[in-house]
């Protein structure tokens, strides 16, 4: 893994699945992320043993098979989900 940045207060939410995504819609599985730190790879398949559940309170991908793919660690419990729970992405 190449780096690191890290989110002390959290986020106003993000898709789980669009990078590009501004707003909740019923299929971008919607996510608001408390204290978080995102670890970014240098290589995306070192992402593969990851999942891209948020709703377990540990590590999960973000934006799996985009070039802005990342590992979301949770720094509190699971963060708070509007919409379902996804797939699981493979």
């Amino acid at each position: 893994m190449a780096g690191c940045a890290c989110s002390t207060w959290g986020d106003k939410g993000a898709s789980n699945t669009d990078p590009y995504a501004t707003k909740a819609t019923a299929d971008n599985h919607w996510v608001v992320s408390g204290p978080h730190i995102m670890i970014l790879p240098t290589d995306a398949a070192q992402l593969e043993a990851y999942s891209t559940d948020w709703t377990k309170g540990g590590p999960w991908v973000m934006w799996k098979g985009t070039p802005y793919a990342h590992v979301m660690v949770p720094l509190t419990g699971a963060p708070k989900a509007s919409g379902k729970k996804p797939a699981e992405k493979k």
